[in-house]
């Protein structure tokens, strides 16, 4: 079992230190040492903890805001380090890099690969230490027991070499397939016959006599086939797979003409349907323009002609008459909020799946009328791996178009100032709320992976 030694500062790291050693043993089978005993405010350094480093494999230290100001801590890493231990550093939330160059040993501890643990805010805490876990795991050197080298060592000295090994093999796949050729060899004559005359059709016996096949056996006992180059000659009579295909063409025929007489009677009948329709309308159509010549009586019996609009009669594919206005004025379509309202500014985080990265993100999207979306989202980069990247920006303009109908916002990184290298163009799926005030969806990198992300309007 992998064993670690786990350093940290009581005030900054004792409840993490404490979930980290029992996950590490219970979940992941690596033996984690953790002091509980005493404080580390002053005093001498005991030599328990000393014993526990040397019987360690790996050494690991939680950073928090000030753990490096605590005497046993910095003992217990230049410990580690004169041992040559391998070190993993656990940065937690509060740890800032110091600002003056540190001692050798506190270096040496940082420029190993370490693990970034949300403790604050709790998240994906599990994930960071599955992590370190494979780190651990990762940095044991594998070694062989004491008892295996012992019995390979004790090997008997009578075993054949390895090239002799396969001689043996080769030699008894030639010896059984000697064998094999043999008894095919001595096989009776009328026990092939009855055996040929079985797979072979009748029909085809006619053409395979004319193919002569003649099989010798050398002094080697190796079979050699000559045959004839005399093409089959063809009967009259036709085989039973010409006749199948025959017939199944015949049936094929059969179907497509007693389908395209369907068609035909079912064309004829929407064509006289037409004819019937279209001449009702015109029928009714003639009835309302003689109505609205009629003129109107006043109180005065003098005839008061009042225009009406005409209209004309259309017909559409589904076969319902639509009357159009001739000379009205058009009705105006429904007229829907402005798209460009729905665009502003929105902030949120993006976290990465595993825990290592995280970003505040400003996304400044406008949208046109016809539904494009152009913007950009300005990243500053909170937790990562580089600690000389943090809190470095960069601009990822995006591009895309807006559904109104699902309310749905997809857009992708087509360009990027980042001068520092902190971010990858992304593809982007957002619905924005019923009442706009966020977006919330996913992003999704190049090999298709996917981080659930979402904004508030600012």
């Amino acid at each position: 079992m992998p064993s670690a030694f786990i350093s940290y500062r009581r005030e900054d790291s004792a409840s993490l230190a404490t979930l980290i050693a029992v996950q590490l043993k219970e979940r992941h089978g690596i033996d984690a040492y953790v002091d509980t005993r005493n404080t580390d405010s002053g005093g001498l350094f005991p030599d328990r903890l000393r014993t526990a480093i040397d019987r360690a494999e790996v050494f690991v230290c939680l950073l928090g805001a000030d753990t490096l100001k605590s005497p046993w801590v910095l003992t217990e890493i230049e410990h580690a380090h004169d041992l040559g231990k391998v070190m993993i550093p656990i940065f937690q939330e509060r740890y800032i890099a110091p600002n003056s160059p540190p001692a050798p040993h506190i270096e040496a501890l940082l420029q190993y690969d370490g693990v970034h643990i949300l403790d604050i805010r709790n998240l994906y805490v599990d994930e960071a230490i599955a992590q370190l876990a494979v780190m651990i795991r990762n940095s044991v050197p594998t070694t062989i027991s004491t008892s295996s080298a012992k019995s390979f060592s004790q090997a008997p000295k009578s075993w054949p070499p390895f090239y002799g090994k396969i001689a043996v093999i080769i030699g008894i796949v030639i010896f059984l397939l000697a064998l094999a050729i043999l008894a095919v060899a001595n096989l009776p004559s009328s026990l092939v016959a009855s055996v040929t005359n079985v797979l072979i059709k009748p029909s085809e016996t006619s053409v395979l006599t004319q193919i002569s096949i003649t099989a010798t056996l050398t002094d080697t006992a190796i079979p050699t086939s000559i045959t004839t180059s005399t093409p089959p000659t063809l009967t009259d009579t036709p085989t039973i797979d010409v006749i199948h295909q025959v017939q199944t063409l015949d049936a094929k025929a059969t179907n497509e003409q007693a389908t395209v007489i369907v068609q035909s009677s079912l064309v004829a009948r929407v064509t006289a349907y037409f004819a019937s329709t279209q001449e009702k309308i015109f029928d009714q159509t003639k009835t309302a323009t003689a109505w609205t010549n009629t003129p109107t009586p006043s109180s005065t019996n003098t005839a008061i002609f009042t225009p009406m609009p005409s209209y004309t009669a259309t017909f559409t594919p589904t076969i319902v008459p639509t009357l159009t206005p001739v000379s009205n004025t058009p009705i105006p379509s429904t007229a829907t909020a402005s798209l460009q309202s729905l665009g502003g500014t929105f902030e949120g985080e993006w976290a990465s799946n595993d825990g290592k990265y995280l970003y505040g993100a400003v996304y400044q999207i406008d949208i046109t009328n016809s539904g494009k979306i152009k913007g950009q989202i300005e990243w500053t980069l909170l937790v990562g791996p580089n600690r000389s990247k943090v809190e470095q920006t960069a601009i990822e303009y995006i591009s895309g178009a807006y559904n109104d109908q699902t309310r749905t916002m997809s857009f992708r990184g087509v360009s990027e100032d980042d001068p520092n290298g902190i971010i990858d163009l992304f593809r982007y799926v957002m619905v924005l709320s019923s009442d706009g005030k966020r977006i919330s969806g996913k992003s999704y990198d190049k090999g298709g992976n996917s981080v659930k992300i979402e904004a508030n309007r600012k």
